[in-house]
C-alpha cells in the first residue's frame, strides 16, 4: 500500500529485493551511513523487459528527496510581496499535519527546489500536489482567470543517496539568484527561501514562524498584472486582515544528515561549512563571468516589479532524475535496483489489470486506484 508504515522507525522492509543492491551499497561505502536503511532480500526478482510508459515513483521513509517543480511558461513568481505572502501561507497551511521534514527551500520566479525528509510515501505526494495546487489556486484568484495549468508534467522527486551529493544540492539552491544574474547574492534575494533559518549546529535545530492562512476569498484581483510598492503593501495588509487564522512554518535545516548518521556538532558544523563554502564559490564564478561579459544584476526591486506570468523562455528543459549521487558505482546500483523493482511492478501491474485485485504492493510505491465494484441502478 502507497506510503504504508514501516514496521519500526529503523527499518524499510523492501519486498522481494527492492533496492536490495541500493541498500546494501550503502553500507558498504564508508562515507554512507544511513541506519534508516535496512533490508530484508528475499527471492531475486525475475527479469521483465519493461515498457512501463512513465517512471514508477519510489518515496522511502526516512530518506532525502530533492523536490523541484516548475511553471509551464512565463515567469508566474515575481518575488514581490504579495506573491511571497501567498507562497509562505501556501507551504504553512500544507504543513499544517507535519507531511515531510522541510529542511531547505527556495523559490525563483518560475520553479522552486525543495529539500525534504520523506516520512511517509504518500504524505510526501500530498505535500508538494498541495502546494501546487494552492499556488496555482493562488495565482487564477490574483489574475481573474477561470482556468491555468501552471506547472509542467510531474515534480522531479529525487533521491539524496549520499552526504556530497546533499551538500552540493544545497549550495546550488542558495546559489541560483546569483548563478541567474539576478542578484550579487543569497543576501539581496527578495523572494521566498529558508535561508535565514540556515543556522545552528545541531540537529534538532529549527525556526519557526507563524504565517496567516490567506484563504482563496479573501485574494483580490489585480488591477494589472505589475503591482506597485505601495500597492503590494496594501494588499498584504488587506488579505492578512482579512484572515485570522495563522500556522507555524518550521525549518530544520540540519535534520537531513540523521538520515546519514551524522548527530555530533562537530560534523554539522564541518557540513553546513562546506555547504557555505560552496555558496560563495558559485556566487564567486557567476560575479566574474558578469564582469568578463560587462552586464549587471538584474536587482532586487527590478525583480519585484515584474509582471506576473511575464513572457519567459527557458534556456533549457529539466532533465529529469530521480537520484542524486556522487559516487558513480552507488548511483549505478540504485538505477540497477530500480531498474528491476519497475519489471517487478509491470508484473503486480499485469496480474491487477486481470482482476487479480488481492495483490500487495511494496510500500513506498503508489498503486493504481481500485475500479468501481459495482454501478447503481434505478
Amino acid at each position: 500500500m502507497a506510503g504504508a508504515a514501516c514496521p519500526s522507525p529503523a527499518r524499510v522492509w523492501c519486498h522481494a529485493t527492492l533496492f536490495g543492491n541500493f541498500i546494501r551499497t550503502l553500507f558498504e561505502h564508508t562515507s554512507i551511513r544511513n541506519p534508516r536503511l535496512i533490508t530484508q532480500l528475499t527471492d531475486p526478482i525475475p527479469r521483465y523487459k519493461s515498457h512501463m510508459a512513465r517512471r514508477n515513483r519510489y518515496i522511502i521513509g526516512g530518506c532525502v528527496y530533492e523536490i523541484c517543480f516548475r511553471a509551464r511558461e512565463g515567469l508566474p513568481l515575481p518575488p514581490n510581496d504579495v506573491i511571497n505572502a501567498l507562497i509562505r501561507s501556501a507551504i504553512a497551511r500544507t504543513q499544517r499535519d507535519h507531511k515531510v521534514v522541510l529542511c531547505h527551500f527556495l523559490w525563483m520566479s518560475n520553479h522552486v527546489h525543495l529539500f525534504i525528509v520523506a516520512k511517509d510515501a504518500e504524505q510526501c505526494r500530498r505535500f508538494y500536489a498541495e502546494v501546487q495546487k494552492r499556488i496555482t489556486d493562488a495565482i487564477k484568484r490574483l489574475l481573474r482567470l477561470d482556468f491555468l495549468r501552471l506547472w509542467e508534467g510531474r515534480p522531479t522527486v529525487a533521491l539524496v543517496a549520499d552526504v556530497a551529493a546533499a551538500k552540493d544540492r544545497i549550495a546550488y539552491f542558495y546559489a541560483n539568484p546569483a548563478s541567474a544574474h539576478l542578484v550579487d547574492n543569497i543576501e539581496q534575494y527578495p523572494g521566498v527561501s529558508s535561508w535565514s533559518a540556515f543556522r545552528g549546529n545541531r540537529l534538532d535545530s529549527k525556526t519557526t514562524s507563524s504565517e496567516v492562512w490567506i484563504r482563496m476569498p479573501t485574494i483580490p484581483a489585480l488591477r494589472r498584472p505589475n503591482i506597485s510598492r505601495g500597492e503590494e503593501q496594501r494588499i498584504v495588509k488587506e488579505m492578512k486582515e482579512a484572515n485570522s487564522k495563522s500556522y507555524e512554518l518550521t525549518v530544520q535545516p540540519n535534520a537531513w544528515m540523521s538520515a546519514f548518521g551524522v548527530s555530533e556538532p562537530e560534523e554539522i558544523f564541518a557540513i553546513n561549512a562546506d555547504i557555505h563554502a560552496g555558496i560563495t564559490a558559485k556566487e564567486l564564478k557567476a560575479r566574474n563571468e558578469r564582469i568578463s561579459r560587462g552586464i549587471s544584476v538584474v536587482g532586487a526591486e527590478r525583480l519585484k516589479r515584474e509582471n506576473i506570468m511575464r513572457a519567459h523562455t527557458p534556456k533549457k528543459k529539466e532533465r529529469k532524475i530521480f537520484v542524486l549521487c556522487s559516487i558513480k558505482e552507488l548511483r549505478m546500483e540504485i538505477i540497477e535496483s530500480y531498474n528491476i523493482m519497475r519489471e517487478y511492478l509491470r508484473e503486480l501491474y499485469k496480474k491487477w489489470r486481470d482482476g487479480d485485485h488481492s495483490i500487495v504492493w511494496p510500500p513506498g510505491v503508489f498503486r493504481p486506484a481500485a475500479p468501481p465494484i459495482a454501478n447503481a441502478i434505478a
